[in-house]
């Protein structure tokens, strides 16, 4: 358990915000935050805690009637799940108002009927409410089994029929580090399935993965509302953290006017993409490479793309080492680890959160992209090598952009410059444009040239190795710009680590 004063753990709230890795502060959009909409909490219950206030409703659900009623304190995990979705603090969505709907007992465990029972409530709560705003949080799944069948058809069925009711319904991916699409929950194709990610934007490795997964959210170490008081607070790991701070998004989007039937395709065209890494192979393990948003102007999304030949293709070349990323203090995780239950009907559980582990290595992004969000401030120092612009057109590579107003920006994607390598570029922009290059070093993108004229004419050589990236940013204005970059070649060098 972590001191209530302590802020260790919050990491997600600057992520989920902002459109790049290691921005520092919380930028959450204009919004009404979830006001109007309730989320319910399929879960162990949620008790009383200062994250939620008067917006804990006092009716709930309790399946279990063994006397602690809706709004335990004998199992953190609903009041954990309930805190990231909607907690004053924590949450995505501060104003939404949240029900619990307690299916799962004081060790975490719960049967089919049970569960089943519960949505049935929350589908009969939504429909004696015309017009209701309605999300279904569920952090719980079937444990994958080698041996034995890890699906539960029954309570498929029901979340299905409370989608079709009109709730939207979001399900964590589970802990196993298997396929999501083996074992309930991750299988109900209706649903919003959600993984787990890193604060290094790595897939966490006890997430589930896999083409059922929609999107990812951060899901590692993050700090939680626990129940020891009404004040405490705990880290813990696990895709049933993640899962609701997509429903918490979900609110803050239902609060704002967007219909239930178009939630999906604005969380997806709305997310931060191609920002995400799999240790093993994003490709195969994380083919929807789509972070949760909830950032200052999350629906705007331009790309810069090659013109007029294709992408470039990689080349492969020897892999430099990146820097380990630091240790983190040991903490430990207050959620259990369930097993499978031996009987032949599976054992409905929270998604287990595995104990906590030092983060891999991060890895820059490959993504090629442009963002609204403010732009990175150049650092003071080291010096920037200045270059007056020139006409060179040899260009190796050409990119095309659009920025949409001052303090917009476009990024290229990285690539791995070696030993005696020259980066080398040229903008042309319809306005005062800035050309900046930027290199992952401790850890992070920081700046170490830029040529930042009146004009949109801008140029940069500079001689440096290391995974690097280019950045167009406005320092006003808007329209179409010209990224040609002469060295290195994009079509030789190294993309991917």
């Amino acid at each position: 358990v972590v001191s209530t004063q302590s802020t260790w753990g919050d990491w997600f709230l600057q992520r989920m915000t902002h459109r790049l890795l290691n921005e520092t502060g919380v930028a959450f959009g204009s919004s009404n935050a979830g006001t109007g909409v309730t989320v319910y909490i399929l879960d162990t219950g949620v008790s009383a805690h200062s994250e939620f206030g008067s917006r804990l409703q006092s009716t709930g659900f309790d399946g279990i009637g063994d006397g602690n009623r809706a709004f335990p304190t004998c199992h953190f995990h609903g009041t954990a799940t309930a805190s990231m979705a909607a907690g004053s603090t924590l949450g995505m969505a501060p104003n939404a108002k949240i029900a619990s709907v307690r299916v799962l007992d004081c060790s975490g465990s719960g049967t089919t009927s049970v569960i089943v029972s519960g949505i049935n409530w929350v589908i009969a709560q939504h429909k004696a409410n015309p017009g209701a705003k309605s999300i279904l949080s569920a952090s719980l799944g079937v444990p994958y089994s080698s041996t034995s069948s890890c699906r539960d058809l029954v309570t498929e069925n029901a979340l299905k029929a409370a989608m079709a009711a009109g709730i939207t319904v979001v399900v964590s991916a589970g802990n196993d580090g298997v396929d999501a699409g083996l074992c309930s929950f991750g299988t109900v194709d209706t649903a919003f399935i959600v993984g787990a990610t890193t604060s290094t934007d790595y897939r966490a490795d006890f997430s589930n993965y896999g083409s059922n997964v929609d999107i990812w959210a951060a899901g590692d170490l993050v700090r939680v509302a626990y129940t020891t008081s009404s004040t405490s607070y705990a880290v813990a790991s696990g895709t049933s953290f993640s899962a609701p701070l997509i429903s918490g998004v979900f609110a803050r989007f239902l609060s704002d006017g967007v219909s239930a039937s178009t939630l999906e395709q604005t969380m997806k065209s709305t997310a931060t993409q191609s920002q995400l890494r799999d240790k093993v192979n994003t490709a195969t393990y994380m083919p929807q490479n789509l972070l949760g948003y909830a950032g200052s102007n999350p629906y705007t999304h331009n790309y810069i793309t090659p013109s007029p030949s294709p992408s470039p293709s990689p080349k492969t070349s020897p892999s430099p080492s990146p820097s380990p990323s630091p240790s983190l203090s040991p903490k430990t995780s207050p959620s259990p680890s369930p097993s499978p239950s031996p009987s032949p009907s599976p054992s409905l559980k929270p998604s287990p959160t595995p104990s906590p582990s030092p983060s891999p290595s991060p890895s820059p992004s490959p993504s090629l992209k442009s963002s609204p969000s403010p732009s990175p401030s150049p650092s003071p120092s080291p010096s920037p090598i200045l270059n007056n612009p020139t006409n060179s057109t040899t260009c190796t590579t050409k990119l095309t952009g659009k920025l949409t107003g001052r303090n917009s920006y476009a990024y290229t994607e990285m690539y791995y410059c070696p030993k005696n390598c020259v980066n080398y570029a040229n903008l042309n922009g319809p306005t005062d444009f800035d050309l900046y290059l930027y290199k992952y070093s401790n850890n992070k993108w920081q700046p170490i040239a830029w040529s930042i004229g009146n004009t949109g004419i801008e140029s940069i050589r500079k001689e440096d190795s290391g995974w690097m990236r280019w950045y167009v940013i406005s320092a006003s204005g808007s329209g179409q710009f010209d990224l040609c970059i002469i060295s290195p070649d994009f079509k030789t060098v190294q993309h991917t680590w």
